[in-house]
């Protein structure tokens, strides 16, 4: 015991005994895991959670069951809770308009009654058109100032995706990482990543997820082209918006051919560090024989995101890594043998697609008709679920601070502890 009390002195964690109910709750979770009939020498992890598993069975619902899952579970109904309370003088700003944007997005009287204005206005915003892209609205179009612009308000990742890693050949130093969007994958894998676990009893097709997959974009595209309009002779027909939704997918699968299989190995020789204006040489010789000139200039991109930030980064001399050089030159390539209006579709595409299920009714029943014809009958998420998730992505910051600033958490977490923790943040 003498030994005990004299290591947990070491370690820092020598103290008063936390008795409050969060600790208790902690404390009663542990012991209820344990499998005291396992010798811990021989599987320490059957012994410290042998009985989990057996006081959790997974449900017919269900795949699998962890313990994981459940602490999820259990934090997106604290953080429901939490965004649903009413706001302080002393929060910050950030967890004020996280609490603004859940309850706005679960309104969904008002969301019917706005129909698809805020896309329109996002679709603005962005220098897009409102209605499907055509020749026209492609005219003058700088693909690489609205691929910022999507980041930047809407922290969407379309063609390219710019972020923060860490240099292990310098010191652990932070360095921008220029790579492919982690999204940009083939139509039915990023749909379905194994057939075999999709909770369905009839497993379906590859060409069958994609028919439903053409639908739903078919019923979407309809909708857009509807919105605002009242004389039919200014509607597109059936034909035109079956042939651009296959201009869209065509294109977003020569897209994702371009993404390597070593995309994730940071040691890769399909990695470098160059400046942006290295690379836009090297994508430029690339395509200096091909029938279009389309490309994304990528000072007009740091341009963009920038804009307003007091940041500033320079093209010319400020060094970045640049995950899967292939996926760019492959990027050049499909871009400059398109038109500019596929690739202007593409991008609207993904802005739409991202926005319809907080708009009207009619485009979240679209969404749910195409998962259930690739899933089948499954329990669709509650809308303060969806809304949350959307809160989470965009809002991050904001909910790990709602998180951390609860009362059971600071009095609890070691001082050294948190403080090490906002030190990092």
């Amino acid at each position: 015991m003498r030994y005990k009390s004299a290591k947990l002195q070491v370690l820092g964690l020598q103290g008063p005994a936390c008795g409050n109910e969060k600790c208790i709750q902690s404390a009663y979770s542990i012991l209820e895991s344990i499998d005291r009939r396992v010798d811990p020498c021989e599987d320490f992890y059957e012994f410290a959670c042998g009985n989990w598993g057996r006081a959790h069975p997974v449900s017919e619902a269900e795949i699998s069951n962890t313990w994981f899952n459940e602490r999820s579970q259990f934090l997106v109904r604290r953080l429901k809770d939490l965004l649903q309370e009413n706001g302080t003088s002393s929060e910050p700003r950030a967890v004020k308009e996280a609490k603004f944007f859940f309850a706005a997005c679960k309104d969904i009287d008002t969301l019917e009654d706005l129909g698809l204005e805020p896309i329109m206005e996002i679709l603005g915003n962005l220098s897009l058109p409102r209605q499907i892209p055509d020749s026209k609205t492609a005219a003058g179009w700088d693909i690489a100032t609205t691929l910022a612009k999507a980041q930047k308000l809407l922290s969407l990742d379309t063609l390219v995706q710019l972020g923060p890693d860490v240099d292990s050949s310098d010191n652990e130093k932070l360095i921008l990482s220029l790579s492919p969007p982690t999204e940009a994958r083939p139509l039915v894998g990023a749909l379905v990543s194994d057939p075999e676990e999709m909770p369905r009893a009839a497993r379906i097709s590859n060409k069958e997820i994609v028919k439903a997959r053409f639908s739903y974009m078919s019923g979407i595209l309809g909708e857009m082209d509807a919105w605002g309009k009242t004389d039919d002779d200014t509607k597109h027909n059936d034909s035109y918006i079956s042939a651009a939704v296959f201009k869209i997918l065509i294109f977003s699968a020569e897209v994702s051919e371009g993404i390597s299989e070593e995309v994730t190995n940071s040691s890769s020789n399909n990695n470098a560090k160059m400046t942006l204006s290295t690379l836009q040489s090297i994508m430029d010789f690339k395509i200096k024989d091909a029938k279009y000139k389309h490309k994304i200039i990528w000072k007009n991109y740091m341009t963009a995101l920038l804009e307003g930030t007091g940041v500033s980064f320079d093209v010319d001399n400020d060094i970045l890594s640049v995950t899967d050089v292939t996926y760019f030159l492959n990027l050049a390539v499909v871009i400059s043998k398109s038109r500019l209006e596929t690739v202007q579709r593409y991008v609207w595409w993904q802005v739409v697609h991202l926005l319809a299920i907080h708009t009207n009714k009619a485009m979240r029943n679209l969404r749910n008709q195409m998962l259930e014809q690739i899933f089948g009958s499954i329990d669709s998420p509650s809308r303060s679920t969806v809304c949350l998730k959307r809160v989470k992505k965009l809002m991050p910051m904001a909910i790990s601070y709602t998180l951390a600033s609860e009362e059971d958490v600071i009095s609890t977490v070691s001082k050294n502890v948190s403080g090490n923790m906002f030190q990092k943040f």
